[in-house]
């Protein structure tokens, strides 16, 4: 079996492994298209996440959904220990379960739309992959749906954390690296199954035309399931590189850092034929990794704030040292809601025109020999933290 076919299997695997249990499910697609009117540079992110998807499947519950009172009764055994799902506020605590599909325009003036229904209401298939609800579709090459969320509707549900607009997608994408490893322990696993994916068809974002093509969409594909959101959440991605050795675009090359997990990230990537898979679950003495994600303050009074990434990784034959900059107006921020029905959540920002430069030395025992050096262009970044619900 080829290693494409094997990860989109292994990709595929929530549907019938980690869709039936509690917890965070994802399936993550981004791409840049081309504004029709002024032909600028959009990055987009489609998401479909399952939260706690066999909890109550037929019915769509967001935990942040406004405050339910409790009887006196009920009160009361709460206070004796014999009910923990009400807060001795008096309030409810729900445990959130629900399928949501987002779309996300990353870069400056950044918005989200969410749309939320019971798990139910998706249709799943293993073979060929396949998610489906109406006029939303999620298959192993093709992705479209529609979000329309109106300003009377967000007045009623602050909860959905979105922005109101429509938007509609219609795209067919190729996977063209894929890769099987990322992360994978404990009933915890990431795929970046699209490290190079290529994206062709439209996007309609507030009544702006986007065209994606596949010479120019910088596709990425991923998944993603846990029992829970980490306590810090770390992702850097890009396929849009160019060489500052040779001056040309490296068209085969892609990484996908990712975590935090077992308190290492995972790195991986392709230098055109040199892939390398640094994955969190190898111990200390296959790779070490350092990491930071930090503001740097204005450099000329013109100049804006920045977010600086950082991640440097060390093995026995490789070193990867990679840097990657964001002005902090053009950060996106939004909450992730924890399955745990405790109300916390992952507060994250996160770009989709990040630029930097990344380098690749081999480690020999007598040097250290530079391989590639490279430009990065519209990488996507985020950075999250876990915040406890303050009632």
């Amino acid at each position: 079996m080829s290693t494409s076919k094997k990860s989109l299997i292994l990709a595929k695997y929530g549907l019938n492994g980690s869709r039936k249990k509690v917890g965070v499910n994802f399936w993550r697609f981004l791409f840049t298209g081309i504004n029709t009117i002024n032909n600028s540079e959009q990055c987009f992110l489609v998401e479909l996440e399952l939260l706690n998807p066999t909890e109550n499947p037929n019915d769509c519950v967001l935990g942040y959904t406004p405050k339910v009172q409790v009887s006196p009764q009920d009160l009361q055994y709460a206070l004796t220990g014999n009910n923990d799902s009400i807060d001795l506020t008096g309030e409810k605590i729900l445990t959130p379960t629900y399928a949501v599909i987002r779309i996300c325009k990353l870069g400056k003036n950044s918005k989200q739309l969410c749309t939320y229904l019971p798990v139910n209401k998706l249709s799943f298939s293993n073979k060929p992959f396949k998610v489906e609800s109406g006029n939303k579709l999620f298959s192993e090459n093709r992705i479209n749906g529609f979000i329309n969320i109106d300003e009377a509707e967000l007045l009623d549900h602050p909860e959905y954390f979105c922005e109101s607009g429509y938007a509609s997608w219609n795209l067919n994408y190729e996977v063209e690296a894929s890769k099987v490893n990322g992360y994978s322990q404990n009933n915890e696993k990431w795929i970046p199954y699209g490290l190079l994916a290529k994206f062709e068809g439209s996007v309609n974002f507030d009544g702006v035309e986007y065209n994606v093509n596949y010479q120019k969409s910088c596709g990425y594909v991923d998944r993603f399931w846990s029992k829970t959101f980490p306590q810090t959440w770390f992702h850097i991605s890009s396929s849009n590189l160019v060489s500052l050795i040779s001056g040309k675009p490296l068209l085969k090359s892609g990484f996908a850092v990712q975590g935090i997990f077992n308190n290492k990230l995972s790195l991986i990537c392709n230098f055109e034929e040199i892939e390398l898979d640094f994955c969190a679950q190898k111990n200390d003495t296959q790779y070490t990794v350092v990491w930071n994600c930090s503001q740097l303050s204005k450099e000329h009074e013109e100049s804006d704030e920045r977010l600086h990434w950082t991640v440097s990784v060390t093995s026995k034959d490789w070193i990867i040292d990679l840097d990657v900059f964001c002005g902090i107006k053009e950060l996106y921020n939004r909450n992730l809601e924890y399955p745990d029905g405790k109300r916390d959540l992952l507060n994250v920002v996160q770009s989709g025109n990040a630029t930097g430069e990344i380098k690749l030395y081999k480690n020999t025992k007598k040097s250290i020999e530079q391989i590639e050096y490279a430009k990065i262009v519209s990488a996507f970044c985020e950075y999250g933290l876990k915040e406890e619900y303050q009632s």
